[in-house]
């Protein structure tokens, strides 16, 4: 009879250690994307701005888009894009890369006269 009650208890035992939820937590994932602007309040542009529709991970290579929407605005030349709309930002040209950072990013068309 002992050793039976020992028998169960130690198949109990693994069982319960078998069955336990393990806590390990698992890392989220976070996508971000790359919004372009045409930086023209007045709405002076026509065509319109690239769509980057690829969604990437922080540390993630992003390749600056052309202008593929033939985006212009009278009176001015397209200079390329800027982080800042003020143009005080990293401005980018077409093909360069930048690596993507823990957030969104928005690129505004520059203009120069």
């Amino acid at each position: 009879m002992k050793k039976i009650f020992f028998t169960l208890s130690v198949l109990l035992i693994l069982f319960v250690q078998a069955c336990t939820i393990s806590t390990t937590k698992i890392e989220e994932i976070n996508y971000y994307s790359v919004i372009y602007n045409s930086n023209n309040s007045n709405n002076s542009t026509a065509g319109t701005v690239p769509v980057d529709s690829n969604k990437y991970e922080e540390g993630k290579t992003v390749t600056i888009l052309e202008n593929t929407g033939i985006l212009v605005r009278s009176g001015y030349t397209f200079k390329g894009w800027n982080t800042v709309a003020d143009g005080s930002g990293t401005a980018y040209i077409t093909g360069v890369t930048f690596t993507m950072g823990k957030s969104d990013v928005t690129l505004y068309a520059e203009w120069s006269l």
